[in-house]
């Protein structure tokens, strides 16, 4: 048995025993071994079972079986409920691997990379295919929506969010005319950015396409409605769930990998920015009131 987990986090950091307040123990498991402590055989279809505060891991899961010879440590706790079965502790490095493989979902996604931050993810190459088939495996249970790059312009911003200005029009207002993401384009009727461009960008340029895009989120979905109720939405808070969305479901190519792995550097806002289209003449027009 493997403990991974907030548990397991706050072996390796005591010093945030927050992460691990009425959170359950994951435990990842063979089905044999759940099934003698719940006393009933499970059923080894599912991902995983309850027990009171654990919640065991089936290892046939998500290469879970993989990470006993991986990242399994000689540290070993004693989980309350579970006593007469030492539970054995992942590595740090183990679980930023596991963290890392489901980061493209938003469940959760502020925890996860907050408690990333903290592991150990100076992973070899081996890590990385590790992560990579990991990821492979989540997403034949929780897939993603459809393809970003073969949206067009139009599919793209057809989702549930009311949009009071055209997209293109905040890229261009919030960068003073100078949008990064279209200098990686190709295609202008699709989407998506170049791949090949991508690649060739520099650092720089990748974090402004990665800030452009979460400002432009943060303004449509939660600065102008807000604005346009009278009410002032924090800036911080608009720009990180933004950025989250740029992190997991705008994108599915190597800006998204960009994101997560730059996070620290790509979190780093100028509010500036929001204060510069709430000064445009744009949306003075559109609210001659000065909300």
């Amino acid at each position: 048995m493997i403990l991974i987990g907030s548990r397991a986090t706050t072996v390796w950091h005591p010093e945030h025993a927050e992460f691990a307040q009425n959170k359950d123990w994951d435990i990842v498991c063979l089905p044999a071994e759940a099934s003698l402590v719940l006393g009933s055989k499970v059923d080894e279809s599912q991902f995983s079972w309850k027990y009171g505060d654990v919640e065991f891991h089936n290892e046939n899961f998500f290469l879970n079986y993989q990470l006993f010879d991986r990242y399994v440590t000689s540290t070993w706790i004693e989980v309350p409920g579970l006593k007469n079965w030492p539970v054995l502790v992942i590595s740090s490095r183990g679980l930023a691997a596991i963290k890392r493989s489901h980061m493209y979902r938003d469940f959760n996604f502020t925890k996860h990379m907050i408690q990333y931050q903290l592991l150990d993810h100076a992973f070899t190459e081996d890590d990385r295919a590790f992560i990579a088939a990991r990821r492979a495996e989540t997403m034949k249970h929780f897939p993603e929506r459809k393809v970003f790059g073969e949206m067009t312009n139009e599919e793209f911003v057809q989702d549930a969010v009311t949009r009071h200005f055209n997209h293109e029009e905040l890229h261009k207002i919030i960068t003073n005319g100078n949008v990064s993401y279209l200098k990686l384009k190709k295609d202008f009727s699709r989407a998506a950015y170049d791949h090949e461009l991508w690649f060739q960008a520099s650092h720089e340029m990748k974090i402004s396409c990665i800030q452009e895009e979460a400002y432009v989120i943060a303004l449509e979905r939660f600065l102008i409605p807000h604005r346009i109720k009278g009410q002032r939405y924090p800036y911080k808070m608009a720009f990180f769930r933004a950025l989250e969305k740029v992190c997991t479901t705008l994108d599915d190519g190597p800006l998204r990998e960009y994101a997560v792995d730059h996070w620290n550097t790509a979190k780093l806002f100028d509010g500036a920015v929001f204060d510069r289209f709430f000064e445009s003449e744009l949306w003075r027009k559109y609210d001659p009131a000065g909300n």
